[in-house]
């Protein structure tokens, strides 16, 4: 009787144990050093953006952040891998508006992870106004609205992007669409090639990030006419927004957040976004995404949850119209 009354009093004490641990576990969060994955090589921009912040995130947390490079398959790889580690918030996956909801959508059967199933939003990293650039030269449109009185005389033109289904690709086709203009997107491999054929003006214009299109608009080689986001850039201080130049209440961006294992503890999440929202308002960070050209995006878990849910139907909505979900 009293090994089956102390086995029973272990088993209690034990199933006491599983559910108060968790949150103990949370409380002592971290106890070791977190790793961050990005998709993409080191040198590339979420890898940057990413070395940008760990050093004050690292500090805050009071433990070593490691960015961890798992390149390969255009971002699949790393991303696949993220929402696969462990929910215990010592892994956690950088993505970007493009590979987290419209890869998913653009190639269902490759890519095997979908946001709302497999990952839970830790938090904004940073987000990029797009770009309506055109050539600087006196035959090329001076404004928006010479642009969209030229393609709609046209009926449809042809406009470059960085690559078939890539976030600047189908902002592109959203701006159009909201603008009233039907476009032809001519897909390059990369923002170079593709930027410097509208600047010689083999394509009447193009869509790219404020960091791509600054050098060669400082350079005089390219004209911005627009920015997609809600309030000029910084770097463009004459630029109009879209909205400004006649495509109303309109506005969007390209972003990249942190991500977490579905399952991760709500109070590890809150911890890191926390720190990661500090991190961002560091006056030395700030100043790292500025070089970068990026705006840092200091809006916690539950904002940042909320703003991908909302922008899922966006995304994946365009990746159909355009025809681009693989078979």
């Amino acid at each position: 009787m009293n090994i089956i009354r102390r086995a029973m009093l272990l088993s209690f004490a034990a199933a006491l144990g599983l559910v108060a641990g968790t949150p103990a576990r949370a409380n002592d969060f971290p106890s070791r050093p977190i790793r961050i994955i990005v998709a993409f090589t080191p040198g590339t921009g979420s890898d940057l953006l990413m070395r940008n912040i760990v050093p004050e995130l690292s500090k805050l947390l009071g433990t070593s952040v490691i960015v961890e490079n798992r390149a390969g398959a255009g971002g699949l790889i790393g991303t696949e891998a993220g929402a696969r580690a462990p929910a215990d918030g010592y892994t956690l996956t950088v993505a970007s508006s493009g590979a987290m909801l419209i890869v998913p959508t653009m190639s269902p059967t490759t890519a095997t992870y979908r946001y709302e199933r497999d990952f839970v939003a830790v938090g904004g990293l940073a987000r990029s106004a797009f770009v309506v650039v055109t050539a600087d030269t006196p035959e090329a449109p001076k404004t928006f609205q010479e642009l969209v009185a030229r393609a709609k005389a046209a009926g449809t033109v042809n406009f470059a992007s960085p690559g078939v289904g890539t976030a600047t690709h189908l902002a592109g086709e959203i701006i159009l669409r909201n603008a009233g203009v039907k476009g032809a997107n001519v897909a390059y491999r990369g923002s170079a090639q593709a930027l410097n054929d509208v600047a010689s003006g083999q394509v009447l214009f193009g869509f790219d990030t404020t960091g791509a299109t600054l050098p060669l608009v400082k350079g005089n080689k390219l004209r911005a006419l627009a920015v997609s986001s809600a309030n000029r850039v910084a770097s463009l201080p004459d630029t109009p927004t879209l909205s400004e130049a006649g495509v109303k209440d309109f506005s969007i961006a390209g972003w990249w957040g942190l991500f977490a294992p579905k399952a991760t503890p709500p109070d590890v999440v809150a911890k890191i976004s926390d720190a990661l929202v500090k991190a961002l308002n560091d006056p030395e960070v700030k100043k790292r995404l500025a070089v970068q050209e990026v705006e840092p995006f200091p809006i916690a878990a539950r904002d940042f949850a909320a703003l991908v849910t909302r922008e899922e139907p966006l995304w994946s909505n365009m990746v159909i119209e355009a025809n681009l979900v693989q078979k």
